[in-house]
């Protein structure tokens, strides 16, 4: 298995947002050999102009090991990044 490049990183569109709580794109990167959890949201503002991205960085250590959608972040399962219930209020 290769092993991953520092200062890299990979994200999806989430094909299971439902709502503007949740990310429009989820992935992972690696800085300084630690994994992090990232995730986006695109956002317009409210005076007009060019949407862009607000990013999200967590620490992609062992609390969430337990959580059903905890796993690697891939095409194929790209939900993986929702976290639990209990942070699904924080609006950024």
């Amino acid at each position: 298995m290769n092993e991953p490049r520092d200062m890299t990183g990979v994200i999806f569109r989430n094909d299971k947002r439902e709502n503007d709580k949740q990310p429009n794109a989820k992935g992972h990167v690696y800085i300084n050999s630690t994994k992090y959890w990232v995730a986006a949201w695109t956002n317009r503002p409210k005076s007009g102009g060019d949407p862009y991205q607000s990013l999200k960085f967590e620490l992609a250590d062992d609390k969430y090991q337990d959580h059903p959608n905890y796993g690697s972040m891939s095409p194929s399962n790209s939900d993986d990044f929702q976290k639990p219930a209990v942070d699904e209020d924080i609006p950024w």
